[in-house]
């Protein structure tokens, strides 16, 4: 059983299981505490053999009511790489997809930073009935978009997912990727994972690798790798397409407009942190060329992750809309 309830200005999603049916230690703990960013939040009750889940999904709009305004191209490539990769990034610390509630009425967004939130149910052998393929093609079915002629992007996604008997993650990859930067023919093989990328890309969509660099050696870590310089953006374009950063604790923000942004303690740094000793000076730098966004971990001494994934020092990794990177122990929101 489940259902959506309020209370004052609190709103809460209330679930119920059947009798005798497992919950899952591991999983439950990390609902229970809010471990992880992508989850909403739950409390615990168990009782007769039934266990009942509240998730606060209190200040969240749902995906649906988000659907419902027209979006710009911009909000829909953040939007579908934020679905991705948040997708992505629970199955890789081995939350089961069957248990993630994937209806677009059941993912809630916060509207102010476009971070989604899903509700994972930790029982065992759960089956929430609804797939990412299916939750791709919703989205292309229901999807609305502000300037016209951008109605062929919801087509373009439908034919992806519709494809094949299994969703092509390749495909949709690079989809995704061709929303921001336009495609030229070829594929480009990552050297250090092995995987293939559009020829147009710098970085790797899997390991977040500069594409064209040597394998990285165990010790020392890699150098920064160069780039030939691409060509000045206009500043105008740039303040009017340029994506934002969002310190999750605070909800301070701040529109990337120029082309290095510095994160770190010191009041100099251009994104600074300083009330937190554990945050370096100059802990990161986020950097765009050619409309492609990058970061790299400038020798943090607490280090550095994009989804989950700890950067080696002074070595730049790619940066997709949705990203959640951490500073030493604060969640930054790329979008």
């Amino acid at each position: 059983m489940a259902k959506q309830v309020s209370k004052k200005e609190a709103t809460f999603f209330l679930l119920k299981t059947e009798s005798g049916q497992q919950i899952s230690a591991r999983e439950l703990q990390a609902v229970v505490t809010g471990a992880v960013p992508e989850l909403i939040r739950a409390e615990h009750k168990s009782r007769g053999g039934v266990h009942s889940l509240r998730y606060d999904t209190t200040g969240l709009a749902k995906l649906t009511e988000y659907l419902a305004v027209p979006l710009t191209r911009e909000a829909f490539a953040a939007l579908l790489a934020e679905l991705y990769l948040s997708v992505r990034k629970l199955t890789g610390m081995r939350f089961e997809e069957r248990n993630i509630l994937l209806r677009p009425n059941l993912i809630y967004i916060r509207p102010e930073t476009l971070a989604l939130r899903f509700i994972y149910v930790p029982v065992q052998m759960y089956n929430s009935g609804f797939t990412p393929r299916e939750l791709y093609a919703a989205l292309a079915r229901n999807i609305k978009f502000s300037a016209p002629g951008d109605e062929e992007l919801a087509r373009r996604l439908g034919e992806i997912v519709g494809r094949g008997i299994n969703l092509s993650l390749f495909d949709l990859e690079e989809f995704i990727k061709s929303l921001s930067a336009p495609e030229s023919g070829g594929t480009v093989v990552c050297e250090k994972c092995g995987r293939d990328n559009a020829a147009s890309a710098r970085f790797c969509v899997e390991c977040g690798a500069t594409l064209g660099a040597p394998r990285a050696p165990a010790a020392p870590p890699p150098a920064p790798v160069s780039a030939p310089p691409a060509p000045a953006q206009d500043e105008t374009e740039r303040a009017a397409t340029a994506p934002f950063i969002r310190l999750a604790r605070t909800g301070a923000k701040m529109q990337l407009q120029k082309e290095t942004v510095s994160v770190g303690k010191s009041r100099s740094a251009d994104f600074p942190i300083t009330d937190n000793p554990s945050v370096s000076r100059i802990h990161a730098k986020i950097s765009v060329r050619g409309g492609q966004y990058s970061i790299t971990d400038c020798g943090s001494t607490n280090g550095t992750k994009v989804n989950g994934v700890t950067l080696q020092p002074n070595a730049e990794y790619g940066l997709l809309p949705g990203a959640k990177i951490i500073v030493a122990n604060e969640e930054l929101d790329f979008y």
